[in-house]
């Protein structure tokens, strides 16, 4: 690794005037090859051995993340503004317990860069293929008395224009080094640590806490849950990335002695679980960080970066991961984690998850007016916010670590269509119903808008609108953004029910509302308004049903949506109402 920065100012001078390079001992050695400056035409050396200092620096503890890094810091002297200082250094990947050496270089910055450059020496006796992003341009391999090397070179770099909505793999460019044939070898090369750590002492807790479930749960369904419950409500998180324990996972008992675990350990804790509640499981393994394209990529360990549960009850499949929180039906475990999954199985290989759509509203306002004492002034209300699947869990875990009540409230608010916050007065919160759900409850009072209309003998009274409201910044008609794939919140729905009770059982009063019913740019919209009973009532939906949208697809959307944005719909009084009462 080499770089040069020049500092324009003093704080420029200032962050830059202690050259920092992080090292994992364990995995690397390290060779600080030079920190020079250059003024003036002439070169100083400025590495003065004296001044380095090796400190163990756990930047991450507040996150729960012990790295095992250490960090070798050297001030230099002399450096002045305008200078150019110049640090390289070298790291040597050592093989590990795995015995396995694999090398994944992200050519993308966020930043320009006036040079960018790769050199990478890979020994012949690796075995190992190369992948590299169609986008980089690279030299012949050169072959050397250290194996194969082959440099890639960016000049005048300029990070790709911001846009929305832009899918995860466009956002790297990547170079893979990998010595695995087969997803199959990848899975081959890790399943017998965790077959090791799933297995649980003689007399061991694990057990006795399974039977202590399967006591209290005769369903095997309700026995996943509670199983997961437990990994994720009494096992905290620690993600431990000491030496090869990226790798190799905590047995299930430690994770139970100890009360902590990273991905790994609460794996091995719930798979130990599992077997001793006869449900059928495996470990599978992941990549958040590259988990969209990854079936595009070489078959790789060092891609991978999360495991979690795969549970089988006959046919069903559920998806447990303990890293998670707050989740409460099986309906939410049908979806994984990821995208893309690798099982440790016999001959396995990369899976691609199918799309499950949401059965539910995750997210819906349910808004109640009592107009029949009064259609104008104080018109009493009760909102409820209901939260399920994925948000609801999303909130159990935010509102267990919020530490400002008011602020909790404030954001609770913020998702209530149709009433204006400071409307909003908040009764109550139920964050574990049965079924699952996240439910806020609020009530207030205020004045409704009945507008008077041109041509009309009567008012009108605007249901919300904002449900089915969709301007979309897709941001796909420049040259350059015409082949970019649109990346959608998948899955998701949102649901708004708004009721008017009327007076006088709604005999003074109509409907103007034209049904709403389209699928477009991968999602369904919805609106129907009936008048019964004198209760009007609004139903919105906005349900997504893909997960991406070709950008062609994307740019013809624009105007529909924006003729469903303007489709408003209305309560209309039959006469003229007297708005100053």
């Amino acid at each position: 690794m080499e770089y040069a920065v020049q500092p324009l100012n003093q704080a420029g001078l200032t962050a830059i005037g202690n050259v920092q390079v992080p090292w994992n001992v364990n995995r690397t050695d390290l060779t600080l090859n030079g920190v020079k400056i250059a003024r003036g035409g002439k070169i100083i050396d400025a590495l003065n051995r004296d001044d380095i200092s090796v400190i163990r620096r756990e930047t991450k503890l507040e996150e729960s993340t012990l790295t095992g890094l250490r960090t070798v810091v050297l001030p230099v002297r002399g450096l002045e503004i305008g200078d150019e200082l110049i640090v390289s250094f070298t790291y040597k990947t050592k093989p590990g317990f795995l015995g396995k050496i694999e090398e994944v270089q992200d050519m993308t910055m966020p930043i320009a860069v006036g040079r960018l450059s790769r050199r990478l020496v890979v020994s012949d006796d690796l075995g190992a293929r190369w992948d590299v992003n169609s986008a980089l341009k690279s030299s012949e391999a050169k072959h050397t008395s250290l194996g194969a090397e082959r440099d890639y070179i960016t000049e005048a770099y300029e990070p790709a224009k911001s846009r929305n909505f832009v899918p995860a793999r466009f956002k790297h460019t990547l170079i893979q080094v990998s010595p695995f044939k087969s997803w199959s070898e990848v899975a081959d090369t890790l399943a017998p640590l965790f077959d090791s750590a799933r297995k649980t002492s003689p007399n061991s807790d694990v057990a006795a806490l399974a039977d202590k479930i399967a006591a209290e749960h005769k369903d095997p369904h309700d026995r996943i849950l509670a199983a997961l419950r437990t990994a994720q409500d009494q096992v905290r998180y620690v993600a431990l990335v000491l030496g090869d324990g990226n790798y190799k996972p905590m047995s299930a008992d430690d994770v139970w002695e100890k009360r902590f675990g990273d991905c790994k350990g609460k794996t091995t804790f719930l798979l130990a679980l599992l077997d001793r509640l006869g449900i059928q499981a495996e470990p599978v393994l992941a990549s958040i960080q590259y988990d969209d394209g990854l079936d595009e990529q070489l078959p790789s360990l060092a891609l991978l970066d999360h495991v979690y549960v795969r549970a089988h009850i006959g046919t069903e499949t559920y998806f447990l991961d303990g890293t998670n929180f707050g989740q409460r039906t099986l309906e939410e475990l049908r979806t994984p984690t990821t995208l893309h999954l690798l099982p440790l199985t016999a001959n396995a290989s990369l899976v691609t998850a199918p799309d499950v759509q949401a059965t539910a509203p995750t997210m819906e306002t349910d808004l109640v007016w009592d107009a029949r004492n009064g259609i104008l002034k104080d018109v009493p209300f009760e909102a409820t916010l209901i939260l399920r699947g994925a948000t609801a869990s999303q909130m159990r875990i935010h509102a267990a670590t919020v530490t400002d009540h008011d602020k909790l409230i404030s954001e609770f608010k913020d998702k209530v269509n149709g009433v204006s916050n400071d409307a909003l007065e908040y009764v109550s919160s139920e964050p574990d119903r049965a079924d699952g759900s996240y439910v806020v409850h609020f009530k207030g009072k205020t004045d409704l808008d009945w507008r008077p209309v041109d041509g009309m003998k009567g008012n009108r009274f605007q249901f919300n609108q904002s449900t089915v409201t969709w301007n979309a910044a897709f941001d796909r008609d420049d040259d350059a953004g015409k082949t970019i794939p649109v990346a959608m919140t998948f899955p998701y729905w949102e649901r708004t029910v708004e009721k008017v009770l009327l007076p006088n059982g709604g005999r003074d009063f109509t409907i103007d509302a034209p049904p709403v019913d389209q699928t477009i740019a991968a999602t369904h919209i919805s609106r129907s308004v009936t008048l019964a009973d004198g209760i009007a009532t609004s139903t919105s939906d906005f349900k997504r049903i893909g997960r991406e949208l070709d950008p062609a697809s994307a740019r013809a959307a624009k105007d529909p949506l924006k003729k469903i944005s303007e489709d408003y719909a209305y309560i209309v009084s039959k006469k003229k109402l007297k708005l100053d009462n």
